[in-house]
């Protein structure tokens, strides 16, 4: 008797431990579906032939986790300016520098900051629906020390207030000490635009991949610069993407990563990838039914 009582809290035991683990898997299969779900919306990973892998985050670039940054992180220029008195003084389109600190904005500016505009008169912020210019920017920012390797390069500037209503002066490098400044405006402007990001882009991954220290640490990550230098989101995410796509320099990383912390930004980037996907996975078809033929 005492024999079969053992074996039946034996048995009612491993049935117990049994639905353990089964409730067990079951909450972590949930929780890690949940995890995905939330993953899927922050971050989209993108494959094309002979380019490495290129991953499109929706995230504040200069204060996410420590374990998700690059090994280098590439800044823009006027926006540091702004934020923090960076000198732009004597430095032409595509020109790079070598930072140790970051400006970012508090609490208070990120959330009523004017995404709309330009940030060639200083920043704006939204009060009541209405847009307020802000004096003293310094008050309402913090200076980070930036532990990794840090880049500024000095991207485009657009007055923009539609199509047809924008200009832009391109200061571009002639030499050491020469340069031209030529004005443009309407759809020329925005043509120039473009064209000036991409240099910018491919000047950026010519030259920071020399500052590797680490082999399996080949990283970079990029802000939408001229985002808030008032060019428009779709020619930022159309000049960033195709740079890298036709970069000469693209293989020398193993990701590369666009962090964006506007939603309307970070859809913009996510259609312009998922277009490029589909027509270059398109034409792979077209040409391995030539080849077939």
């Amino acid at each position: 008797m005492l024999m079969y009582l053992i074996d039946v809290i034996d048995l009612m035991h491993k049935e117990f431990v049994m639905k353990k683990m089964v409730l067990f898997i079951v909450v972590c299969s949930y929780g890690g579906f949940l995890d995905g779900m939330e993953l899927s919306i922050k971050r989209q990973e993108f494959k094309f032939k002979d380019t490495p892998l290129i991953e499109l985050i929706h995230a504040n670039l200069y204060t996410r986790p420590l374990l998700e940054r690059a090994a280098i992180t590439v800044a823009g220029n006027s926006e540091q300016h702004i934020l923090g008195y960076y000198s732009l003084k004597g430095n032409a389109l595509g020109d790079l520098f070598s930072c140790s600190k970051v400006y970012v904005k508090n609490e208070m500016l990120e959330k009523r900051f004017d995404y709309s505009g330009s940030l060639c008169f200083g920043p704006s912020i939204i009060v009541d629906g209405e847009k307020v210019q802000m004096d003293h920017v310094s008050r309402h920012t913090k200076k980070i020390k930036w532990p990794e390797i840090l880049i500024s390069v000095v991207e485009p500037i657009m007055f923009y207030s539609g199509p047809d209503k924008c200009s832009y002066n391109a200061k571009r490098r002639l030499s050491k000490n020469s340069f031209t400044a030529p004005s443009y405006s309407g759809k020329e402007a925005l043509e120039q635009v473009e064209n000036d990001l991409k240099f910018c882009y491919e000047n950026v991954l010519g030259h920071a991949y020399r500052l590797f220290i680490f082999d399996h640490l080949e990283t970079i990550a990029f802000p939408p610069l001229s985002r808030l230098e008032g060019v428009p989101s779709d020619i930022v995410a159309k000049a960033a993407v195709i740079s890298v796509l036709n970069s000469k320099h693209k293989n020398k990383y193993s990701k590369i990563q666009f962090v964006i912390d506007q939603e309307s930004d970070y859809l913009e980037y996510f259609k312009v990838l998922t277009q490029y996907s589909i027509e270059l996975n398109d034409s792979m078809i077209e040409d391995s039914k030539k080849i077939d033929v």
